[in-house]
This record gives structure tokens, C-alpha cells and sequence, in this order.
């Protein structure tokens, strides 16, 4: 072979060798993006779980979790959701996010949660005081553990805990004397006075579905009425406005269409309800003088209300359905049992009474089945339990 035919036939396998090394190392142009999910939870998520939407796609995520999709390039929107009531989040949502081309766009949501009080008893005693002042305990629903959460030496009476755990509230006169009315965080900080009223009198607190607002009683303006109020203390409104009458023991039903107390505007004291603007009363008990109806408390499907009636000589726990029908006697002693409140999932009632000698906290079913239950057992005066409106176990 000539020289001149090798040169060119090097040239053409050196320029075929050329154009496969350059086929095989050239990548092709990317398609898509990556958008890359972080959550960040602090505190208690209770939900533990997640779902992030986007272009239509949804996902599931974890507390402190991160996942990533390929989006072809555009503009998006990510909504995370299924937050649980004691948490919120703290950066955008939804993210707006630019998706380009071959890159990783991160976005984070930031979730804080409050501690939230789940199946457990918060009530008031004087068992810590040598000066007969209460304290706010919490204990576990089986009567164990009781935990002291006021530390006071004036009075601090009649919790109630927020229908999403995260707060209780709570009368005292730990300022002026007065009986006012104090919220503060499950965690114990967050203090904070709600109303700035001259009262007297103190007794049952209730939250709205929302807890957005409380129902409580006051003597402040001469009558015991019903008053409702925002839980950072404006707007405070008189709901009952019946001269001369006492109108005490409100509580929200868990609807939050109707007020449920006790009342004397018939005469006698019977259970009322009213709408949430005082207007619509309607008396749901009958009964004579000596068969007095107090202490009314909403089951937690509102079909049913626990109350202390007074009957055949003595004070025992009934209830009877939201329409004030089908009367049922509960406990049946001849101590005195009073302030009935339910459990989160309606199949017991909680109650004071003083059939030991001294003020305990009772348990029993809510058909009046079995037998009462102490769960207190102490020589102190332990009155005005409520339960947690949120069930499931839980380590406050």
C-alpha cells in the first residue's frame, strides 16, 4: 500500500475513533429539576405525619423528615398539610418554588408544637398548703401521679383544659383579691390574667370548640350572670342580664351552637341552654325545689348532659339527653356528689363528693354501671375536676 493511501486511511480511523469517544462521553440535556422537602418539628407532633401537595401530587412526610421529586421546569406551589391542633407553622405555606433544569431547589417548613395535655385529670386541692389555699394538680386518668402546676398562696380553683390540650384555665385571686379569670400554657409558662373584674364568686370556665373564647360566671356588676370573653380579655359581654337572678356553671356545648347553666329564672333552679349571644333560652329540667338540677356538663358528642341534681334527700350525679328527656340516676349515696364532668371519649364521669369525710375525686361509668372509684385518696379537700377533652395516653 502507497504511503499516501496509509495517510489517509489513519486520518479516517483517527477521525471515526474521535467521533465515538466524543458519542459516548456527551450526556444528554436534562429534563427535569429536583425540589428537594424538609420538615423541621420542634416540639410534640402528636400527628407524627405529613402530606406535601404539589403540581398535583401528593406525598407523605414525617416530624424532621426530608423527601425529593423531579418537576419538569416552572413555577410551583407546595401546601403542606395534616398539621396537628398543637402545632404551627412557622415559614411559608404555601412555598412558591422556581424548578430549572438539571438543579436541587430546597424549600424547609418549619413546624413548632405546644405540649398538649392528653387523658388526664386537672383539679384543685389544698393538700401542699397549711393556710387551706388551693393549687391547680394534674394527675393520670387512673388517679396516679398528681403533679402540683399552681404554686400560690391565694386560691386557685375550677380548671378547665383547651379543647386542643395546649392550655388550661383557671380562677384565682392570686392579685387583687378578686376572683379573676388566668390562662396559661400546658407547659406551665405563658401566665397570663384574662379578665380585670372586682368578683366574689368563682366557679365553672369553659372554652369555645375553637378556644377562641371562655364562659364563666361573675357577681362583678351585683348578679350572678353569664359572661363571654376572648381569651386575650377583650370584649367581655353579659349574656344572661337577669336582674336579681343567679345564672351560674356555663359551659359550651361541643357544637358551639348552644351555653348550657344553671339558672333560677323559673323559679327554681333548673338547666338552661341559650345561643352564644344569650338570645334562645330554653329551660331543659322541671323539677320542684327540693329536686334542684346544677353543675351541667355536655357529653363530648353533646348528646347526653351529666348534672348534680338534688333528689329523695340526697345529691347524686344523673343525666339526661341534650333535649332534657330520659332522666338517669348515676351514683346513689348519701354524700354530697357534685361537678360531674366526662371523659374525652364519653364512657365515664368524674365527680366530687365528700362520702369519705373529706372532698375526693370520683370515677365512675357513664351509665351508672360498677362501682365508684377514689382516685384521689388524700386527707386534703380535692374539688372542681375536669378531664382533658383529648384522649390517648400521653407524658405530661
Amino acid at each position: 500500500m502507497s504511503l499516501p493511501v496509509r495517510f489517509i486511511l489513519f486520518i479516517v480511523i483517527i477521525s471515526v475513533i474521535t467521533s465515538c469517544s466524543n458519542s459516548t462521553s456527551s450526556s444528554p440535556e436534562p429534563t427535569s429539576g429536583t425540589l428537594k422537602i424538609i420538615t423541621s418539628t420542634s416540639g410534640e407532633d402528636l400527628d407524627m405525619e405529613y402530606t406535601i401537595s404539589v403540581n398535583g401530587e401528593s406525598l407523605t412526610l414525617s416530624t424532621n423528615d426530608t423527601t425529593s421529586i423531579n418537576l419538569p421546569k416552572g413555577n410551583y406551589s407546595a401546601e403542606l398539610s395534616g398539621i396537628a391542633a398543637n402545632c404551627e407553622i412557622n415559614s411559608a405555606n404555601p412555598d412558591n418554588v422556581i424548578i430549572t433544569l438539571g438543579d436541587t431547589t430546597e424549600i424547609s417548613f418549619d413546624i413548632n408544637c405546644k405540649r398538649m395535655i392528653r387523658n388526664k385529670i386537672v383539679f384543685s386541692s389544698d393538700r401542699m398548703s397549711n393556710n387551706y389555699d388551693r393549687d391547680i394538680f394534674i394527675m393520670d386518668a387512673d388517679g396516679s401521679s398528681p403533679n402540683r402546676i399552681t404554686t400560690n398562696t391565694y386560691t386557685d380553683e375550677f380548671p378547665t383544659i383547651s379543647n386542643d390540650g395546649t392550655q388550661i384555665a383557671f380562677f384565682s385571686n392570686r392579685n387583687s383579691g378578686y376572683y379573676n379569670v388566668y390562662l396559661m400554657d400546658a407547659d406551665q409558662s405563658n401566665l397570663r390574667q384574662v379578665t380585670n373584674i372586682e368578683s366574689s364568686s368563682y366557679g365553672t370556665i369553659s372554652f369555645s370548640p375553637d378556644d377562641s373564647k371562655l364562659v364563666f360566671k361573675s357577681n362583678h356588676e351585683g348578679d350572678m350572670e353569664i359572661y363571654r370573653i376572648n381569651i386575650d380579655g377583650s370584649n367581655l359581654t353579659n349574656l344572661t342580664n337577669s336582674q336579681g337572678i343567679i345564672d351560674e356553671s356555663p359551659e359550651w356545648s361541643p357544637d358551639g351552637n348552644r351555653i348550657l347553666f344553671e339558672s333560677y329564672i323559673s323559679g327554681e333552679k333548673q338547666l338552661h341552654t341559650m345561643n352564644t349571644d344569650g338570645t334562645g333560652l330554653k329551660q331543659l329540667t322541671n323539677t320542684s325545689y327540693t329536686e334542684a338540677a346544677e353543675n351541667p356538663s355536655w357529653s363530648p358528642d353533646g348528646e347526653k348532659i351529666a348534672f348534680s341534681g338534688y333528689r329523695n334527700g340526697q345529691q347524686d350525679i344523673y343525666t339526661i339527653n341534650k333535649d332534657g328527656s330520659g332522666i338517669t340516676q348515676i351514683t346513689n349515696n348519701t354524700g354530697l356528689d357534685i361537678n360531674p364532668a366526662w371523659s374525652a371519649d364519653g364512657s365515664e364521669i368524674i365527680f366530687t363528693t365528700d362520702r369519705d369525710g373529706q372532698a375526693e375525686i370520683y370515677k365512675v361509668n357513664a351509665d351508672g354501671s360498677g362501682l365508684p372509684t377514689n382516685m384521689t385518696a388524700n386527707q386534703a379537700a380535692d374539688v372542681s375536676a375536669t378531664w382533658s377533652p383529648i384522649g390517648s395516653l400521653w407524658i405530661f
